[in-house]
């Protein structure tokens, strides 16, 4: 009686082993038969020496965890035009003093109407989402007390929030803003100095 009939008679559904000979199957070079084992392996797992290798710390913006200290800040704002403003806060440290600390860069823009406003925001944020790096935007209303008329200003505000300040991204996102707005047609969507200054 064989395996098989004696494993149907305690009730089980066990199939004999069999065992092939894949030398004659494939060929008997040697090298067809490493070729096919390795791929047959599914035990072995080799990894990609080109992937990038986990550290200790997730680390994306280069700075170790930490946003940029106030001096760092200043020296980054003379690569970004004058209009660029940093804004600081007080924060505390671990000895319980109170340090002044660089949370975001800040620019105005003037705008002939809210429909410009908006078209300029579509031109920022094409440049935010091909870079990876969202500034906060937002758009009010104020009297220009000199011409007696309402214009639309808005804000772009760069800041990096998982660091909790600024970071170098900050810096270069505001350099393309820069650039960007040195284009004809985003030009058009700004009220010249002239005109927002009287």
């Amino acid at each position: 009686m064989n395996t098989v009939t004696r494993s149907l008679r305690r009730g089980r559904t066990a199939l004999p082993r069999c065992s092939l000979n894949f030398s004659s199957v494939i060929g008997s070079s040697k090298s067809q038969n490493r070729l096919f084992a390795s791929a047959s392996n599914h035990e072995k797992h080799r990894p990609d020496p080109m992937a990038r290798r986990p550290t200790a710390k997730c680390d994306p913006f280069g700075q170790g965890g930490k946003p940029l200290v106030l001096e760092d800040a200043i020296r980054l704002s003379a690569t970004v035009d004058s209009a660029w403003k940093v804004e600081t806060e007080m924060k505390e440290t671990k000895e319980g003093n109170q340090l002044e600390h660089p949370a975001t860069i800040v620019r105005e823009f003037q705008h002939p109407d809210f429909m410009s406003a908006a078209s300029f925001f579509q031109e920022v944020a094409a440049v935010a989402q091909m870079n990876d790096h969202f500034p906060s935007l937002t758009m009010e209303r104020k009297l220009n007390s000199r011409k007696k008329m309402w214009t639309i200003v808005s804000s772009v505000r760069c800041h990096t929030k998982v660091l909790g300040g600024l970071s170098h991204h900050d810096f270069f996102l505001a350099t393309l803003i820069d650039v960007e707005i040195e284009r004809p047609e985003v030009k058009s969507l700004l009220m010249s100095d002239s005109d927002s200054q009287q």
